[in-house]
């Protein structure tokens, strides 16, 4: 269901804490699993808003409206510039944004301003922007893109899933072709995958997986590569094909490490290698280097995103010279199509030593790669992301409290424990560039990061068990499995209901639209306005038919006179009943007098009906 209305309003932002990394451990430890988790199908939340808003940038605020279904929610509201794109500093690079922590490229929009979350019930609401920056100055006039996101962190989440492996790299996949979706996982020590069905009652049946062992992988590495068998961290991760369903890609860990290709068979539940995968020795890509994540760009959490047939992989060296980079892979031949250098980026000392702290976890959509990178105690441990062909777009460092660095003394001027510090185990990218990341040690149980770098909000979930968190993910399939997933210790996918939208502020008188029903009408219609007599604002429902497909619609405000005094709408509209919201203001933003206007709705030449309110005041 879309919505969009039109309003003028007036509440004030405040900028999102920022608080350094603190030094607890996350977690109730009176977690009782039965008492504060549910389990079986998960609450989604569908979070709507205006696709345009109006604001006069004349120092009042605007007001964006939004409804909430499925449960309430705390919601955050970022603003972002739009194509303007200012920049920090010189070209190419510049340092700032809050807490000066955002080393970011030319040609980037910019975080203007985020809120602290507010709580919202089920229903429709609005939240406010003064027009300022995070240092509380007015912006200029122009286009600002705004993104929402509500998070439901009351309720008790929904344990609905599983993993395969209680460790901090709670590694899973997501698979939607299946009904009911399926997750898959790897293990740490042994060769082999899991599948879980999602949205079962797990309390009621605990073991619903199935294990799929590889018994060929270890005797046929050892055919493959003239060295010892390496213990452990054997499965490193996992990425299924986009384009089918019963084809993998699996990776063993450290040293010498590599890539498989395999063929799943679900009724046989055997998992095979692909030896017909061309450049590769018998479905095997042998990589001397420790090997971390995988993505490929269509995946659950970014749907949208165009696939290019390759496999991405984050890998780092444990050899002198240690080299850090990023693997890109033909899925079709097998041939190592780029080798992204990050060694300017992650080469970095340790204890006087060189060290290499990342990449660690790895996303990609259509705009780049996004990277995490592992240990706490390096300073410059930072998260990234890069375009397509390697180049650094923004770097998320010290100041704004999201995966910040701090060592030595400036770490003990600051009260912190550099061990206890967040460790960025996973990196996921979800709509508009914005990404997902997960670890632990902040406490939280993971963060957002906006377009540009900057940290946005983070997750801070009661009714959690006192243990680690790693592959934290937000779907967005507009299916009964939408939400925030997030893995614990001991096998656990936990759903929280979480959803974003997003829209654009424009220069002009506050005018919004809203789409409040989702089946489409018959006819066209024009309804009472609502309050009639009004004081501050009546709102006006009305009805574009499927033959008002592609024409013009308007909704227009006009006095006893004749004379027209505001638009509304003027614009091609879809077939749907939406709600318009008239403030007693004429298209120059001034109060009209009291007194009895008339309203007229026009579909092109289709349709033309009008009515009457009155304003008191």
């Amino acid at each position: 269901m879309r919505m969009r209305t039109l309003f003028a309003l007036t509440l004030c932002l405040g900028l999102a804490g920022t608080a350094l990394a603190q030094t607890t451990r996350y977690g109730d430890p009176n977690f009782v699993r039965e008492n504060d988790w549910q389990s079986g199908m998960p609450t989604v939340l569908r979070l709507e808003t205006a696709e345009e808003v109006g604001h006069e940038f004349d120092g009042t605020t605007v007001e964006i409206p939004f409804t909430i279904t499925g449960t309430r929610a705390r919601v955050w509201l970022a603003v972002y510039s739009k194509d303007a794109n200012p920049q920090y500093g010189g070209a190419p690079y510049g340092q700032g944004g809050v807490g000066n922590a955002m080393l970011r490229a030319a040609g980037l929009d910019t975080l203007i301003r985020v809120t602290d979350g507010e709580a919202f019930s089920e229903g429709s609401h609005t939240i406010a922007w003064d027009g300022r920056d995070y240092h509380g100055n007015p912006v200029d006039a122009g286009e600002y893109d705004f993104y929402l996101f509500a998070l439901d962190d009351v309720s008790n989440p929904t344990w609905t899933g599983r993993t395969s492996r209680p460790q901090v790299w709670s590694d899973h996949r997501f698979d939607f072709r299946f009904d009911p979706p399926v997750t898959w996982s790897t293990n740490y020590n042994v060769a082999r995958l899991e599948r879980a069905p999602l949205g079962i009652d797990l309390f009621e049946e605990p073991n619903p997986h199935t294990t799929i062992e590889m018994p060929w992988m270890e005797p046929r590495r050892g055919e493959l590569i003239d060295e010892p068998h390496i213990g452990q961290w054997e499965m490193c991760g996992m990425e299924l094909d986009p384009n089918d369903p019963n084809v993998a890609y699996i990776c063993n860990d450290l040293n010498t490490a590599g890539i498989w290709k395999v063929n799943i068979d679900l009724d046989e539940l055997t998992i095979l290698p692909d030896e017909t995968w061309a450049e590769a020795d018998r479905g095997y890509i042998v990589w001397y280097a420790r090997l971390f994540d995988f993505a490929t760009r269509p995946s659950a959490h970014n749907p949208w995103s165009q696939d290019d047939g390759m496999l991405y992989v984050a890998w780092r060296s444990t050899e002198v010279p240690q080299t850090p980079g990023i693997l890109v892979i033909d899925r079709a031949t097998a041939e190592i199509v780029n080798i992204i250098d990050l060694t300017d980026l992650y080469l970095l000392e340790r204890d006087g030593e060189p060290h290499v702290p990342g990449p660690s976890g790895i996303d990609v959509d259509d705009t780049g790669i996004y990277v995490s990178a592992y240990w706490m105690n390096v300073h410059g441990s930072w998260p990234i992301k890069l375009s397509l062909d390697g180049d650094l777009l923004w770097q998320n460092q010290d100041g704004d409290g999201f995966v910040d660095r701090y060592i030595g003394e400036e770490a003990e001027a600051l009260g912190i424990n550099p061990i206890d510090q967040m460790v960025h185990t996973h990196h996921s990218v979800t709509r508009w560039g914005f990404s997902v990341g997960g670890g632990y040690n902040d406490p939280s149980w993971g963060f957002i990061l906006g377009p540009d770098g900057s940290g946005i909000m983070k997750f801070n979930l009661p009714h959690m068990p006192p243990s680690l968190g790693g592959g934290t993910k937000v779907i967005a399939q507009d299916s009964d499995f939408d939400g925030l997933w997030i893995p614990t210790d001991g096998h656990r996918l936990v759903h929280w209901p979480f959803d974003m939208a997003h829209g654009v502020i424009t220069e002009g008188p506050p005018t919004a639209v809203l789409e409040v029903e989702s089946a489409l009408p018959d006819e066209f219609a024009l309804g009472a306005a609502y309050p009639n007599p009004f004081n501050s604002q009546t709102a006006i429902r009305f009805a574009i038919a499927e033959a008002g497909h592609g024409v013009t619609t308007t909704l227009r405000i006009f006095n006893t006179a004749g004379q027209q005094v505001a638009t509304l709408v003027d614009e091609v509209m879809q077939p749907g009943t939406y709600e318009a919201t008239w403030d007693g203001r004429d298209q120059a933003g001034r109060e009209v007098g009291s007194g009895t206007y008339l309203y007229r709705l026009t579909v092109g030449d289709q349709f033309s009906q009008t009515q009457r309110m009155t304003l008191l005041k």
